[in-house]
């Protein structure tokens, strides 16, 4: 099935189309899908995050408590 072509009207904000864009399929019904992706995304982001960082305290408190005759 071929993409349709579809014409947008950008439009200023006092309603007057300041310029037209021309935009070839695919078209989505919804976004919704893709804002769960982005979300997931940004949730992995930052639980790779943590996952990096906490080695690193994890070193540095055995670090401190090698210094403190502890470990």
């Amino acid at each position: 099935m071929p993409a349709s072509l579809t014409v947008y009207d950008n439009v200023r904000r006092d309603g007057t189309v300041a310029w037209k864009d021309l935009c070839r399929g695919p078209h989505l019904p919804t976004t919704k899908a893709h804002q769960q992706r982005l979300q997931a995304d940004a949730h992995r982001g930052r639980l790779l995050a943590r996952q990096r960082a906490e080695p690193a305290a994890a070193a540095r408190l055995r670090h401190r408590l090698a210094d403190q005759g502890r470990a």
